[in-house]
Order: C-alpha cells, then structure tokens, then sequence
C-alpha cells in the first residue's frame, strides 16, 4: 500500500512540475538576423501572451509562443524592458477592447 502512495505522489509531483514548468521560450527555427527593416513586437511583456504562453525575442520581434517544458537556448521579455509595440498589435488592441466595452454596455 505504501509503494502506491509513493508512486502516486511522485507521478502527481512530476505532473505539479510539467505543468508550473518555468516561462521557458523554444528555440527558435530561424537563426540569425532579421530579413526585416524593421521589428514586429506582438508583446513586450508576460501579461500580453494568453495563458500556457510567454513573450519571447526573436531576431524580428517578440512574439507569443507556447510554452517549453524544458530549457532551451529561446529568450523570454522581461517585463520592464524597453519595447514598442507594433502599428498593428496597437490596432488589434484597441479594437478588441473597444469591442469588449460594446458588449459591456449591451449587457
């Protein structure tokens, strides 16, 4: 009986560490620099990613992207770092919370 109680704890502790994981970004599949002129930043910090999701740096801008279990060699934002989002993620923003007060208001 004892031995099932362990196995059973160590099995929910192995998942309790999967699933906190750490913010870990992938690696990334382009190396080297940006083919852009110019930077794309999606996010500039963790809040702007949905859940089971962190903001990463890439050579063209940061972007959100699932989570890795593991460590890898990819570059999470830490928040407070000097960003600038992009024309277009300004304009997704204000349009989703425009549309969000719409809906507040019918309700």
């Amino acid at each position: 009986m004892n031995s099932k109680l362990c196995i059973l704890l160590v099995i929910a502790v192995c998942l309790t560490l999967v699933h906190a994981g750490g913010k870990y970004c992938p690696e990334p599949k382009r190396k080297g620099p940006c083919h852009m002129r110019y930077k794309d930043n999606q996010c500039c910090k963790q809040s702007d990613c949905p859940s089971q999701s962190t903001c990463c740096k890439l050579p063209c801008g940061n972007v959100c992207l699932r989570e890795s279990p593991v460590a890898t060699n990819g570059v999470p934002v830490k928040d407070g770092e000097p960003c600038e989002p992009s024309y277009y993620t300004k304009k997704l923003k204000n349009f989703y919370s425009a549309q969000n007060s719409v809906f507040t208001s019918i309700s």
